[in-house]
C-alpha cells in the first residue's frame, strides 16, 4: 500500500479512536463523577482497543497473519502505542491540568495531539513485525 495512503488510514483511525477517548472520558468525568486521572485510563484502555482493531482491519489490511500473530501485533501494538500514550498520558495530564488550569477533556486532546506521530511510527513496527 502506498505509505501515505496508510499514513492517511492511520490518522483517520486516530481520529476516530481520538474521538471516543475524548467522549468516554467527558462521559466518565462529567456524568459519573470519576475522577480525571482514573476516567483518562479507561478512556486510553477503550481507545486502545478500538484502534488495534481497526488499524489490523483498515489500515494494515496488507498484512494477512494466523491468530498468534494477531495477538503478537497487539502485544506490540499496545507495548509500543500504549506505552507511548500512558507515558505522554502519565506526565501531559498532571502538567496541563494542575500546572496550567486546563480543563481535563482539552488536556487530553491536546496529549493525542503530541503522542500521535510517534504512535504511528511503532503502529508500523507492530504490523511490518507480525507479518
Amino acid at each position: 500500500m502506498n505509505p501515505w495512503r496508510r499514513f492517511l488510514r492511520f490518522n483517520a483511525v486516530g481520529l476516530v479512536g481520538a474521538v471516543l477517548q475524548l467522549g468516554v472520558l467527558a462521559l466518565l468525568i462529567h456524568v459519573l463523577g470519576v475522577g480525571y486521572r482514573s476516567a483518562t485510563g479507561i478512556a486510553l484502555g477503550v481507545t486502545l482497543g478500538h484502534n488495534f482493531v481497526w488499524h489490523a482491519r483498515w489500515t494494515w489490511n496488507d498484512r494477512r497473519f494466523g491468530a498468534r500473530d494477531y495477538v503478537k501485533a497487539f502485544a506490540r501494538f499496545v507495548s509500543g502505542n500504549g506505552a507511548v500514550s500512558i507515558v505522554g498520558t502519565a506526565v501531559m495530564m498532571p502538567l496541563l491540568v494542575e500546572a496550567v488550569h486546563v480543563p481535563p477533556v482539552v488536556a487530553n486532546g491536546l496529549t493525542i495531539a503530541l503522542c500521535g506521530l510517534v504512535n504511528y511510527w511503532l503502529a508500523a513496527w507492530a504490523f511490518i513485525c507480525s507479518s
